[in-house]
C-alpha cells in the first residue's frame, strides 16, 4: 500500500481494475501498489506511456512539463501490519448484505444470527466448547 500526496494545483481522477482512485490537490490518500503502478508508472523507468494517458504529454517536447507534473506526486510505502486471526473474528458483513434479515429475526425467534457461519478452523471450534455448557 503506498500514501500519495497530490502537490499539483489539481484533483487527479484514473481507474484501474473497474475502481475509480481520487488524488485530491494537496491532499494525502492511500492507493493500492498495483493502481499506482498502472496510474503513476511506479516501478518503470518509460514514463511516457502514463504521462500520454494522463493526457499531460501531447507532444515529445513537452515530456518535461509532463514529467513536472508527475512529479508533484510523492510516494510513501506503508508496511501494513494486521493480526490475521483478529481480522478473522472481526470481519464484518455490509449492511446490504443483511438487507431484511433483522426484521426476520425479530419476527421470528428460530433465527439466532444474520451473520453466514464461518468456516471451522481451530479458533472458531475453540469459542464454540467455551460457549457450551458443561455436561
Amino acid at each position: 500500500m503506498l500514501k500519495v500526496t497530490n502537490r499539483n494545483d489539481f484533483d487527479l481522477m484514473d481507474r484501474y481494475n473497474g475502481e475509480a482512485y481520487f488524488f485530491p490537490k494537496g491532499k494525502t490518500v492511500m492507493c493500492p501498489d498495483d493502481a499506482a503502478r498502472h496510474i503513476f508508472g511506479i516501478g518503470d523507468e518509460d514514463k511516457k506511456p502514463y504521462l500520454t494517458r494522463q493526457g499531460w504529454l501531447k507532444s515529445s517536447d513537452k515530456f518535461e512539463d509532463g514529467m513536472e507534473k508527475l512529479n508533484k506526486f510523492s510516494f510513501e510505502l506503508v508496511e501494513e501490519k494486521y493480526d490475521v486471526e483478529f481480522a478473522r473474528i472481526e470481519q464484518r458483513t455490509s449492511p446490504s448484505a443483511n438487507a431484511g434479515a433483522t426484521e426476520e429475526a425479530e419476527a421470528d425467534d428460530s433465527v439466532k444470527s444474520v451473520v453466514p457461519a464461518p468456516k471451522r478452523n481451530i479458533l472458531s471450534n475453540l469459542i464454540r466448547r467455551q460457549e457450551q455448557p458443561a455436561a
